[in-house]
């Protein structure tokens, strides 16, 4: 499309016919953390320390698709790149290779004209009832046109008008016609990388659009309430919209958070966003600008950096401070989190080889954020009370020449 969410046309026929949230804040502008925070309405970096050991615990956090199996839905998930298929494979489940039609594997990377093939040979199959399809396409210059006729057969066959439907990209787009950025989308947040809509349409629903801002979070919560499926102590950070798009109740969050990596990944960065101001945070020491403030209404198109400014009157200053001291408390919080999780695993898995045992050896193999390894540590020390540990970096397992 041509507005700054680089929007398909399509929408614009959508909306009249149910629910458009224009202004929906993702937590991150990346597929695997974005998709996966969606479906489980929590911040992605909850969901993991890093890319590299991203192994979703499906026993500690309920995705959308886990919820509605135990419900009685037949869950069937598509997501277009095969790595993802491979990382999410709890979060959305992979379709069989009997559901695949030739020349399809689950193993390639998927293009839109696959993505439909898949939903053709699943309706062909005839889905069996109730189900939640997940079709995720990916952004070529074609996608447009099997979108439409995506929603064309489901129109067709009824499954439009009984169903609900949602319409949603999991971030956005950068727009460089507005700030010129070389980087790959998901280092950039820019507000047309950031920001995505979501049409919503079910039996008998209102016809509203809405322009305040939300968070991607809250699309989970939304779902299972429309359906009535009761939140039965989820953890969701995010909150159902239902109240709130039928005029019950006010949306009262303020600050909405996007996240570049995982916690103790390299090149991490935070966006925090209200309808005034957005405030970023570079934390890679080789990154050349660490932080960066705007005034959105002044400055849509985020050229200007008030930090580089000497001259800020009080208000301004006063704003900056807030947020610096906003996300401290949010790391801080993290870090705490983490620490809990860890904590949790640790005494988890350990009580499984602690029997009969006086003491322990333990020994961490390889290299990892001294802040990491301390969590680690210190879950040892509650867990623990007689053992004996080694950490080995990678630096001494190649001067030792161990194999691994």
């Amino acid at each position: 499309g041509n507005d700054r969410f680089s929007r398909y046309e399509i929408i614009d026929e959508l909306i009249p016919q149910g629910i458009y949230f224009q202004n929906i804040v993702a937590t991150a502008p990346s597929t695997l953390m974005s998709q996966s925070s969606i479906m489980t309405s929590q911040p992605p970096i909850n969901l993991s320390r890093t890319n590299i050991d991203f192994n979703f615990d499906k026993s500690y956090f309920p995705t959308l698709a886990t919820i509605l199996k135990k419900e009685g839905y037949n869950v069937y998930g598509t997501t277009h790149y095969a790595e993802g298929r491979k990382l999410m494979k709890n979060i959305v489940f992979p379709l069989e290779k009997k559901n695949l039609p030739k020349g399809v594997k689950n193993d390639d990377n998927w293009t839109s004209k696959n993505v439909n093939d898949v939903f053709k040979k699943l309706l062909k199959d005839k889905l069996k009832e109730p189900f939640f399809l997940l079709l995720n396409y990916n952004n070529e210059e074609e996608t447009q046109s099997y979108l439409k006729e995506t929603i064309k057969t489901l129109k067709k066959t009824g499954l439009y008008e009984n169903s609900l439907f949602i319409f949603c990209p999991d971030h956005g787009w950068n727009d460089n016609t507005k700030k010129k950025i070389i980087k790959r989308h998901d280092y950039i947040l820019t507000d047309s990388n950031i920001f995505i809509h979501c049409f919503i349409k079910y039996p008998n629903c209102i016809k509203k659009n809405i322009n305040t801002m939300v968070s991607s979070l809250d699309i989970t919560p939304t779902i299972l309430d429309i359906l009535n499926i009761p939140n039965q102590g989820f953890r969701f950070k995010g909150k159902s919209l239902l109240q709130f798009i039928q005029g019950k109740e006010t949306y009262d969050k303020k600050i909405f958070r996007t996240d570049i990596r995982y916690v103790f990944q390299k090149e991490r960065a935070v966006s925090l966003r209200t309808d005034k101001y957005k405030y970023i945070h570079r934390f890679d020491p080789d990154e050349k600008i660490k932080e960066e403030f705007y005034n959105i209404i002044n400055d849509s198109n985020e050229k200007n950096n008030l930090l580089n400014s000497n001259n800020l009157d009080n208000y301004t200053q006063k704003q900056i401070f807030s947020f610096r001291e906003e996300l401290k408390n949010q790391e801080k919080e993290l870090i705490k989190y983490h620490e809990n999780y860890i904590n949790y695993k640790f005494n988890k898995e350990i009580n499984k080889i602690l029997k009969n045992k006086e003491k322990l050896k333990i020994i961490i193999l390889g290299s990892a954020e001294k802040l990491f390894l301390k969590m680690i540590v210190n879950s040892i020390n509650k867990t623990i009370k007689n053992y004996e540990l080694d950490i080995i970096s990678n630096e001494k397992l190649l001067k030792e020449n161990i194999n691994l």
